[in-house]
């Protein structure tokens, strides 16, 4: 896809979770998904998912990708932005972060947003 090979130039790598996240975050924003209450099941459904992935010896760096924008955006924007007026999550901010971000970094991120997003599903419900 066009987006996750602009999300390598953005972070002029060949990292593959940044510019699986990138292509994610892009997507999710641009069309606007914020928008529709059926995402969000979705989205839960995918935290099942990545759980998988996260217990993974060698996991995949696109999934683990995916997996960390899928629950950054499902904390800023279905538990903390329960008007849904606009996006809640800035999207320059959040890449800008993720430029700095080690090999490290990525799995112990991926593997802390997902237990937390379960834990605020809990208390937001």
């Amino acid at each position: 896809m066009v987006t996750h090979e602009i999300g390598h130039t953005v972070f002029r790598s060949n990292n593959e979770w940044k510019a699986s996240v990138f292509e994610f975050l892009v997507y999710f924003y641009k069309n606007e998904l914020y928008k529709y209450p059926e995402v969000y099941e979705i989205m839960e459904r995918n935290m099942k998912i990545c759980e998988r992935f996260i217990q993974e010896k060698y996991p995949s760096p696109y999934s683990l990708g995916s997996c960390l924008a899928n629950d950054f955006v499902y904390i800023y924007e279905n538990l903390l932005n329960k008007d849904k007026q606009s996006p809640k999550l800035n999207i320059k901010d959040t890449i800008e972060k993720l430029k700095y971000f080690s090999k490290d970094d990525e799995i112990d991120a991926t593997k802390m947003i997902n237990t937390l997003t379960k834990i605020l599903m809990l208390l937001y419900k």
